[in-house]
């Protein structure tokens, strides 16, 4: 929904950085189910950690050109789920 709502918001750089990095995210949150799923938790992780990266470098490009982010509140919403099961992942045995 995130890339689809990006792609509504009209071409320019840095929203083409964001779909770049919302399709880079999503690759990297089915690389944390597939870690997941190994019990390789070291590797859910960092996959998880690089999602989060993912959303910053989003928010970063609007930052750097001064312009206002009009998908900001996604951004930080998608952060914050990947952040949160970072934390929940140090629960699991």
């Amino acid at each position: 929904m995130a890339t689809k709502l990006a792609h509504q918001q009209g071409k320019s750089r840095d929203m083409d950085v964001c779909i770049a990095k919302f399709e880079d995210s999503i690759d990297n949150l089915k690389k944390s189910l597939k870690s997941l799923v190994d019990r390789d938790l070291p590797g859910l992780n960092v996959n998880l950690l690089a999602a989060v990266n993912d959303y910053v470098a989003c928010d970063d490009a609007f930052s750097e050109s001064k312009v206002i982010n009009p998908i900001d509140k996604i951004d930080a919403f998608l952060c914050e789920m990947a952040v949160n099961s970072i934390y929940l992942s140090g629960y699991i045995h």
